[in-house]
């Protein structure tokens, strides 16, 4: 009897375990506050910079976690423990930096302090838990090895989510032309378009509400599009097949 006790337990836990991390890595989560030595810090509210997210990205050997505020920090592969995450190391895709001093601060911060971006080696492990309330909604907590906590949630908060998604493409996965809606506010939108790696492949300029460039050339993966107006900008990634 003891045994069987046992062995229920142990498949409860490991199902719950899988549940967890299939809510992880499956859902699109915005940050909502970072703790640094006890200190709560929330992102800047301004014009310039929209709610900073993490997601996790499906690459040909497991997962790569893509963050960014202004610009984003993306890890080579995330191995999965019961309830922590590790990597090695964090890269930077889009290195343009923010504008204003006080995003500067925050992204530094979140960045170097909380996900410790400036080692080179395999990232100490992050601790992970989610909770989901009577709503349905998800709350994601992880937790450096110095006891630094970020919080983040599947659900934006006080935001207009069409103002935030600025833009929209309109077919993806893509596979000759990307074709994206820009917003009817867009004066003179710069339009980029950078791969998993940082590398810049398309630069271009319009002052179209509809725009679309031929990506036939580029190999089948992941690419990340930036557009800018001025000093906002929205990133958004596309699938090409």
């Amino acid at each position: 009897m003891r045994n069987l006790i046992l062995l229920i337990f142990i498949v409860i836990f490991s199902t719950t375990i899988k549940a967890q991390e299939s809510d992880l890595v499956d859902t699109f989560w915005y940050l909502r506050e970072i703790s640094i030595d006890g200190t709560v810090i929330t992102p800047p509210n301004n014009d310039e910079l929209e709610t900073p997210f993490l997601e996790f990205l499906s690459v040909t050997n497991g997962y790569t976690l893509v963050t960014c505020v202004c610009y984003c920090g993306a890890t080579n592969f995330v191995q999965f423990g019961n309830d922590f995450i590790q990597f090695d190391g964090m890269s930077f895709l889009i290195t343009d930096d923010c504008d204003m001093s006080e995003n500067n601060i925050f992204q530094d911060i979140y960045f170097v302090e909380f996900f410790q971006s400036e080692m080179a080696a395999v990232s100490d492990p992050i601790g992970f838990d989610i909770l989901t309330d009577s709503d349905g909604n998800k709350q994601l907590t992880l937790t450096n090895s110095n006891g630094d906590i970020a919080v983040y949630g599947d659900q934006l908060l006080g935001i207009d989510t069409a103002t935030v998604n600025s833009f929209s493409i309109a077919t993806n996965p893509v596979n000759e032309t990307l074709r994206l809606i820009l917003p009817d506010s867009m004066k003179k939108g710069t339009i980029k378009i950078y791969d998993l790696n940082g590398k810049l492949h398309f630069s271009a300029t319009t002052s179209s509400l509809k725009f679309s460039t031929d990506v036939s050339s580029l190999n089948s993966g992941m690419y990340l599009v930036e557009v800018a107006d001025g000093d906002r900008k929205s990133i958004k990634k596309f699938i090409k097949i």
